[in-house]
This record gives structure tokens, C-alpha cells and sequence, in this order.
């Protein structure tokens, strides 16, 4: 199977994804924008070595399998992600004007244009965010190599920027093994009122 190209394009912006590094079960981890997660078991997280620390992808089988995948702090005027091939002029880009319907479509236009097809989207409604107010919504696609795919995204609008906690599988098995997971690591969301400095690395 090949590797998606939603996976390509992020490891395009994070210069490769050049190694995979393992962070520990039940640690709090900095994830961009002031945001912290638990992270519930081990998961495992492309490193890239690119100057950019708004989009990150987590995975626990491997990528392909499984993505958990963090777009933080998306600025007015920006795309989700940047897709090698595809001009910027012909991306959905972030407004802060977007109301929750806008901004789903804005994430399903992304992997559309990153080469997934029949992308259906449902049960948009509001979820807790860390401390602010987010929205959910449920999403189902099938890949060009023809696997059927079940997502689901997180997003908040906060600060005049765009939060995004999306994660992909398989619908056969991986998903349904791995969606209560990421239920808890959302739900273990920190989001400071006030800005917080970034933890070395």
C-alpha cells in the first residue's frame, strides 16, 4: 500500500520526516500553539528537521495505518497544509471570519486536494476544547489505492488562529481499535488562558 499523500505533504513541510521518535504513555506533550495532550499509550512521532512547528503526525502501527495529526496555530490567509503540486491560490486558506461548517469544509477540501476521494463528512456540533469551545465532526474517505478510510477531526478557533486534531485509519479494525484513544487524548486538551512558553526540546 502505498503512503498517502496527506502523509507526503506533511512530511513535505517537516523537511522529510527523516526519523520517528517514541514519546511514553500517559505524557503530557506539547503539541504547538500553548496546546498540551496526554497521550494515553505510546505513540510515535515523525520528526522532521524543517523550521515549522505547526503540523505534526503521530502514529502507533505506522504511518499509513494510523495518523494522529496536530495542525496548530493555522494563521488567517494560510492553508491547513502546504501540498507539493498544488498552488496555495487553489487551497481553501483559513479566514477568521469562518463559521464551524466553513472550516470543516476547509479540512475536507485539504485531503481532497492531497488525493483522497468520495470524502464524506457528518455530525458536526460543538465539544469541548480545553478551556474554549471546539467542534467535532466525523468523516469517512477512500484512498487512491482504493482503502476505506474513517476519520475524526477536532478544531478550534481561538486567538484569531485554527487548532486541528485529526486522525485517520483504516475502517477495517485500526480505527474502531484506536478512536476511543484519541477520544481521551482530546478530551485531556490543555489550553491555557494566558500564553505559555514553549518546553525545550
Amino acid at each position: 500500500m502505498k503512503i498517502r499523500i496527506l502523509l507526503l505533504a506533511v512530511c513535505g513541510v517537516l523537511a522529510g520526516c527523516r526519523s520517528l521518535e517514541a514519546e511514553g504513555r500517559n505524557q503530557t506533550t506539547y503539541v504547538g500553539d500553548n496546546i498540551t495532550v496526554d497521550l494515553q499509550m505510546v505513540w510515535t512521532r515523525a520528526v522532521g528537521l524543517g523550521d515549522r512547528d505547526t503540523v505534526s503526525v503521530w502514529t502507533i502501527d505506522g504511518l499509513g495505518l494510523d495518523e494522529l495529526l496536530f495542525f496548530s496555530g493555522v494563521a488567517a490567509g494560510a492553508p491547513l497544509l502546504r501540498i507539493p503540486g498544488v498552488a496555495q491560490k487553489d487551497m481553501v486558506l483559513y479566514n477568521t471570519t469562518m463559521l464551524p461548517d466553513d472550516v470543516m469544509d476547509m479540512i475536507a477540501g485539504t485531503l481532497g486536494k492531497a488525493g483522497d476521494q468520495q470524502l464524506r463528512t457528518s455530525a458536526l456540533r460543538p465539544v469541548p476544547f480545553g478551556t474554549v469551545t471546539g467542534f467535532r465532526f466525523d468523516l469517512a474517505f477512500t484512498t487512491e489505492d482504493g482503502l476505506q478510510m474513517k476519520g475524526m477531526a477536532f478544531f478550534a478557533q481561538r486567538r484569531k488562529k485554527l487548532d486541528v486534531i485529526l486522525f485517520v485509519a483504516p475502517s477495517e479494525y485500526y480505527y474502531d481499535q484506536y478512536a476511543p484513544t484519541v477520544e481521551k487524548i482530546v478530551s485531556s486538551v490543555q489550553v491555557p488562558d494566558a500564553p505559555a512558553v514553549k518546553p525545550a526540546t
